[in-house]
């Protein structure tokens, strides 16, 4: 489902999911920092929610460390 929402092939979402087995607590506190501040901008309208979704996915490993 997600990856019908993001067009994108879902072997990639596939591929995302698997990199979360190893995150560190430290890694998870900059998820959820990056993810306040997307949340933040989604509600003040300054960024879509599915380009932020987008986004987050594919800087994901960039964002976690």
């Amino acid at each position: 489902q997600v990856a019908n929402t993001l067009k994108i092939h879902p072997y990639r979402v596939k591929l995302a999911c698997r990199s979360l087995v190893n995150i560190s607590h430290e890694e998870i506190l900059k998820i959820m920092d990056y993810l306040y501040l997307t949340d933040t901008k989604i509600k003040g309208m300054e960024i879509d929610p599915i380009n932020a979704l987008e986004l987050f996915i594919i800087n994901f490993n960039e964002i976690k460390g």
